[in-house]
């Protein structure tokens, strides 16, 4: 099986895989003039990532041992082509580093806090319209029947996060989010 290289950086990185990318578009930076291409990396944990030089392009190659010490998060991150005393930033980016599955611990929850906020409240509002349930407590407060209408809103909000969070990740991915554009084209006089 052979695995497709990425020309573009990763926007999301799991904790213990490898990660690798091709930067094929750097013409501006030829490696027979003696650029180099570098990544300077910021988050939970400060990194750099020196690319090699493969033919005319430079090939980002990290081992699954490099990222398995990466903490969870947020990481944000600039490219460098340098020689000798030139440095120029090409782009910058974000990307998240996800837990290693094989390494979390028992119990462990991967909703986003948009999810467990929605489950959450369709948790009390389920509790709340029981019959004979005269009070039910959530977040430290005390919610009757006569709230159910904010609790729905509240689940209403908590949902429309979830599915903002939904429709980010499949246009990441190159999908459609299930929301449609309506056009009409006018002839012109």
């Amino acid at each position: 099986m052979t695995i497709e290289i990425s020309t573009i950086e990763p926007t999301k990185i799991t904790a213990g895989d490898s990660v690798a990318w091709d930067r094929k578009d750097l013409i501006d930076y030829p490696t027979s003039d003696g650029w180099s291409l570098f990544y300077s990396i910021s988050g939970p944990e400060k990194i750099t990532i020196v690319a090699v030089v493969y033919q005319d392009f430079f090939q980002i190659r990290v081992d699954a041992v490099v990222t398995r010490t990466w903490p969870n998060g947020e990481y944000w991150w600039d490219a460098y082509v340098s020689k000798t005393t030139e440095r120029y930033k090409v782009t910058s980016g974000k990307f998240t580093v996800l837990p290693n599955l094989q390494e979390v611990a028992k119990g462990y929850d991967g909703r986003t806090l948009a999810e467990k906020e929605l489950a959450g409240w369709e948790d009390l509002l389920y509790k709340l319209s029981q019959k004979g349930s005269s009070s039910v407590t959530h977040g430290g407060k005390v919610y009757v029947e006569k709230d159910l209408d904010k609790v729905r809103n509240a689940r209403d909000d908590a949902q429309g996060r979830v599915n903002q969070e939904k429709a980010r990740a499949q246009r990441e991915k190159g999908k459609a989010t299930g929301r449609r554009i309506l056009m009409r084209f006018v002839n012109p006089r």
